[in-house]
């Protein structure tokens, strides 16, 4: 091989490598979207309690429940929760939100889970995260906490780290 096959050789070799790293790149940078910050309050209504009963000295709740998203992440929602009020005083809940939202400039409707506690002296704590979306808010994924004191009766602040799928 003379010099100058060599140096074609090398030259084809170069770009097929420049090549193959744009394209890994781009592919890289198409899904690796950075997560954004993004936080507000909520506020519920007791629409139904749909069940009570006890157990070893627990009441055991469960109601729907119809409010709003405030801040960054904001809509109508509705809301199932399942409670357990102990005789301390605290309340252990999870459920489940459905919300018609805009959220950073995109409308649709994202579902939601949530759990946590609220102690005896109203310190609210607990965590939130994506469970699904459509519409305009197609492939947004989120995870946070949602804290307080409680600013009153079913209502508290929200703080997630979410992004979109490209």
């Amino acid at each position: 091989m003379n010099k100058r096959s060599r140096l074609m050789a090398s030259v084809q070799i170069l770009v097929g490598l420049l090549t193959t790293s744009t394209v890994l790149t781009t592919a890289v940078t198409a899904y690796a979207a950075e997560p954004q910050l993004a936080q507000g309050t909520f506020a519920f209504a007791v629409v139904a309690v749909t069940s009570i009963r006890q157990a070893d000295g627990n009441i055991l709740i469960s109601q729907t429940l119809q409010g709003q998203f405030a801040g960054d992440a904001a809509g109508a929602v509705d809301e199932t929760e399942q409670l357990i009020v102990h005789p301390t005083g605290e309340v252990e809940f999870k459920g489940t939100d459905v919300c018609s939202c805009t959220v950073a400039g995109r409308s649709g409707t994202l579902v939601d889970s949530f759990d946590g506690r609220v102690a005896g002296d109203g310190q609210l704590s607990g965590t939130v995260r994506s469970i699904s979306s459509s519409g305009g808010l197609a492939g947004l994924h989120f995870e946070g906490v949602i804290a307080g004191p409680t600013t009153g009766p079913n209502a508290g602040t929200y703080r997630i780290r979410m992004h979109f799928d490209p």
